[in-house]
């Protein structure tokens, strides 16, 4: 007997022990408020008409409104197994959004990844945002949040660019990427590498709906400097009346391709940027064809 309760006190303070390393923490943003908006457009199309006016309470004004849950377990000789679970909702409605399919929505609709990280950098599976957000963030005075950032003019060129978006992701670039493979360097004198690699999976195609991206970072002595290759097949394959109206079959067609290249400057508190980039349908080029320079104090 008292061999019996000698183990179960000892297996109970391993679990306490391996418990011990283990981190989970639940975070998120309420952001909501008032907004008037002298105009308003039906839909994205150039020549919609303006329905008037609006007065409402509008979430979203420096973030959207998130939560989340992300958690590592240390697991010795300085690697660990990380996880992050995120979704983005609507204040005024309760509801979540942000579904890359039209019509669907999902709870964890930002990220829902694992992965692992150690001396090597860092590896993540699933959906998450990608590593060319993070280089736009990083040489832009705004750090890509909302008005008179990086990320609306590149959203906004985009609605002007000849096809209008269906889905969470523009039509060229994108913000979030499902299925992705995604390796961060750790950084040697100040340079890093991020790689993702997100599998189509479509049956009989190989490269029907993947993503490739590269993108290459500097940051030391209050310099930054980002340079970054997306290229996306099948990319919104849905037509303006989805879901009245089937998806487009994947080709495996390469039709995003943008390039961007960002610098930014820190000095006593002073920031300044300069970013330029080139958005292309390579399997049509009358269809969306950008460039997009953008500077900020």
């Amino acid at each position: 007997m008292k061999l019996k309760l000698s183990s179960a006190a000892a297996l109970a303070m391993f679990a306490t022990a391996a418990h011990a390393q283990s981190a989970v923490t639940l975070y998120g943003v309420v952001d909501t408020g008032l907004l008037y908006q002298s105009t308003s457009a039906a839909t994205f199309q150039p020549h919609a008409p303006n329905l008037g006016h609006v007065y409402q309470l509008k979430d979203g004004g420096i973030y959207s409104s998130y939560w989340g849950l992300k958690g590592s377990e240390d697991i010795g000789g300085g690697y660990k197994i990380n996880f992050k679970l995120q979704g983005a909702f609507n204040t005024t409605n309760g509801k979540f959004g942000l579904a890359d399919t039209p019509g669907t929505t999902a709870i964890f609709n930002q990220f829902a990844t694992i992965g692992a990280s150690g001396p090597f950098g860092s590896i993540d599976a699933g959906r998450q945002i990608i590593p060319m957000i993070y280089a736009m963030s990083e040489t832009d005075v705004r750090g890509a949040q909302y008005f008179g950032s990086i990320l609306t003019a590149w959203l906004g060129v985009n609605q002007a660019a000849g096809w209008p978006g269906t889905s969470t992701n523009a039509p060229i670039g994108a913000l979030y990427d499902s299925n992705a493979l995604v390796y961060n360097s750790p950084k040697f004198y100040g340079a890093s590498l991020a790689l993702e690699y997100a599998p189509g999976g479509v049956a009989g195609q190989f490269q029907g709906g993947t993503r490739e991206s590269a993108v290459l970072k500097y940051s030391n002595y209050g310099l930054n400097l980002a340079a970054v290759y997306y290229n996306g097949h099948d990319t919104n394959p849905f037509p303006l009346t989805y879901p009245a109206a089937p998806a487009v079959p994947a080709t495996g067609l390469a039709n995003n391709r943008f390039y961007y290249f960002g610098a930014m400057y820190t000095i006593s508190g002073f920031s300044i940027s300069a970013s330029y980039g080139i958005g292309k349908n390579p399997a049509n080029t009358n269809t969306a064809d950008f460039e997009m320079a953008s500077g900020g104090l």
